[in-house]
């Protein structure tokens, strides 16, 4: 409880920011427990629903299909709950918008990169993280055999966390995997401290001008709060570039969140202790 409502994320994306990304992580996380008590079709018809809102649960659906599904009968009723809600909200606008309303789920090629370095970056970034989702995935079929309790949560928070190696992550796309992380710091799953690095890392490479920081005061006293320089303004007081340390923090994040999925996989060093009955007790 305290993790959540005394978190720095929730208060920012939501209270602050007015995200609507605590929508979808409610739906995902409610979709875990269902999954928990074996009601699997329904977990998968609220993880698709999740996506109509923003799309990162897609990302969870197949690797907890491999990990889940038992035979041919199980994979077709799962894959078709899957495209309940997709059927029920996208459909009916399919043909009256002249297929512009895939643009939804599949969103256009980003234009604007210029340059040969603008096209290489985006294609390493897709690369690794095809090569990380890839080992996610065989992860997830080699668990499929253990008897962790824990698996649907370590594969969710896994797929999510490799995400964040593909786009930039803004605090508030942040909210997606904090009901999951918070669950797996108080089952010792994830390191409290590794965590708090990780928030730390998010908000230094987000907070990156007055309007993002003391600005978001501004309707509270304009005059007073438009007044206090940001956090880049005072590094730069420093002669220090800001841009370096954002570079610096979003690298770190990234790794952080490789390491974290990596290790809740067991596909690190760091293998997590799956089954054993005091964990569970």
């Amino acid at each position: 409880l305290k993790l959540w409502s005394l978190n720095p994320v929730i208060l920012y994306g939501i209270y602050m920011m007015g995200g609507v990304d605590i929508i979808p992580a409610a739906l995902a996380m409610l979709a875990l427990l269902l999954m928990k008590e074996r009601k699997i079709w329904p977990a998968f018809i609220l993880l698709s629903a999740a996506a109509l809102f923003k799309t990162f649960s897609l990302f969870m659906l197949l690797p907890l299909l491999v990990f889940i599904t038992r035979g041919k009968k199980d994979l077709l009723v799962n894959l078709t709950a899957m495209a309940i809600p997709f059927a029920v909200v996208l459909l009916p606008f399919f043909f009256s918008s002249g297929y512009e309303v895939l643009g939804s789920i599949i969103p256009p090629s980003a234009s604007g990169n210029s340059g040969a370095l603008g096209m290489i970056l985006p294609m390493v970034e897709k690369l690794v993280f095809v090569g990380l989702y890839l080992a996610l995935l065989f992860g997830s079929f080699k668990l499929r055999n253990s008897s962790d309790d824990k698996a649907i949560l370590r594969i969710s928070i896994a797929s999510i966390l490799l995400l964040y190696t593909l786009l930039f992550t803004p605090v508030h796309y942040f909210v997606w995997v904090i009901p999951m992380l918070i669950a797996a710091v108080c089952l010792k799953m994830i390191s409290m401290r590794l965590y708090m690095v990780q928030i730390l890392c998010l908000f230094i490479f987000n907070l990156n001008s007055s309007a993002t920081s003391f600005g978001l005061f501004m309707p509270i006293d304009p005059h007073f709060f438009s007044g206090i320089p940001g956090l880049p303004d005072i590094i730069h007081g420093f002669s220090i570039k800001w841009g370096i340390i954002m570079l610096m923090a979003r690298m770190a994040f990234m790794a952080i969140c490789v390491i974290m999925a990596m290790n809740v996989m067991g596909l690190s060093g760091f293998r997590p202790k799956f089954g054993t009955s005091n964990e569970h007790n």
